[in-house]
């Protein structure tokens, strides 16, 4: 937004980052440019009510102190109810920014056995129709793809209303030209071998068990990075061991963020094994951008998001089908740069989405 011409101002949620054990430097912080608003109590209030009431009197203070003209949040509702409350009684327009659907990675993450009574679960139908007040409600309503948009105008949005503002890649990436075997001596990885990475979190809906399975189809040619951390990691270790693997997988956990780049470059091939679940045929991940702006091939699920997120350019095979994936990753081994894969990142940088967003607020 910043990129693209627009003033900008972040207020962050209450307490953070002291409600995630973090201690805050100063109540006001620039970062990249954009100065940062902590909204930080000096007693945090006990009840839900006195916590939301405080939330909106101090995001009011800082609209005003900034002299903001629009209000935007993210999911999930419950930041909606404050900030279309501050809007309110600010008298200004509030945008609602939906980049997923919280009570649909919620019901992802229980058994699948209990995923059917879930669904039906309290929880699961009110947070939902929370979702949808909020996206009714909002002056506007920025979606990352075509299929959540069709989504809510299904749920009775107005079209009108509802603009599509995909996840995207800074532009430099897309014209770095790594040398792969300096990186990956850099990282510590094998110069020689062909190397498959996932860079992702470690849950269980990425399908990175069916990554382990396809591993055992292919030669020790091959070799499976894991980057990141999460609840799965301990779980997908041991299954390594137990496939007999385990010297061909190597989990490097979670990588600082300017360094990711050199992870995905020292790639062969990415792959997205993600399962044919709700929130995986429904939500684009961002993950995907990246690689392609780096000219790595993808290997992904077939499943509508992951199509729609990469422009339906890469390789796709059936979900939860370790034999089909690895007929992929050697299909994918033909193309060492996705051409038409940069081309499609070329198209999502985060320059160009600045740009939906302020045709977006200039339109009024």
């Amino acid at each position: 937004m910043q990129g693209a011409g627009l003033e900008v101002a972040a207020a962050t949620r209450l307490g953070y980052p002291a409600v995630v054990g973090r201690f805050a430097t100063a109540e006001q912080e620039f970062i990249d440019g954009i100065e940062y608003h902590r909204i930080l109590p000096s007693q945090y209030p006990e009840s839900l009510e006195a916590q939301q009431e405080t939330a909106i009197n101090a995001l009011i203070e800082v609209a005003r102190k900034t002299g903001a003209q629009v209000l935007q949040t993210t999911t999930g509702f419950e930041n909606a109810l404050i900030v279309s409350r501050a809007a309110m009684i600010l008298e200004i327009p509030w945008v609602y920014e939906m980049r997923g659907e919280p009570e649909r990675t919620w019901l992802s993450k229980k058994p699948a056995i209990t995923q059917h009574v879930s669904r039906h679960s309290e929880y699961f139908r009110l947070a939902r129709a929370q979702e949808l007040a909020a996206a009714k409600a909002a002056a506007a309503v920025v979606v990352l793809s075509e299929i959540s948009k069709q989504s809510l105008i299904e749920r009775g949005v107005s079209p009108e209303k509802i603009v599509i503002a995909p996840n995207g890649v800074e532009g430099d990436l897309l014209d770095k030209k790594p040398d792969r075997a300096e990186l990956r001596s850099e990282l510590g990885l094998p110069i020689s071998k062909i190397i498959v990475g996932a860079i992702t979190a470690v849950v269980d809906y990425e399908g990175l068990d069916f990554f382990l399975q396809a591993m055992t189809k292919l030669g020790p040619e091959f070799l499976a990075i894991i980057v990141g951390d999460g609840q799965k990691l301990s779980e997908l270790q041991s299954l390594a061991t137990s496939l007999g693997i385990g010297d061909r997988v190597q989990f490097v956990g979670k990588q600082p963020h300017k360094d990711i780049w050199k992870w995905y470059s020292a790639l062969d091939m990415m792959v997205v094994p993600r399962k044919d679940t709700l929130v995986c045929r429904t939500v684009t991940p961002i993950k995907t951008i990246a690689a392609q702006a780096l000219g790595i091939p993808v290997v992904a699920s077939d499943l509508p998001a992951l199509r729609e997120v990469t422009g339906e350019v890469e390789t796709y095979v059936q979900p939860e089908d370790p034999v089909a994936l690895s007929l992929g990753i050697k299909e994918a081994m033909s193309r060492s740069i996705s051409t038409r894969g940069k081309q499609w990142a070329s198209q999502r940088t985060w320059a160009k989405i600045g740009e939906v967003f302020r045709n977006l607020y200039l339109a009024g």
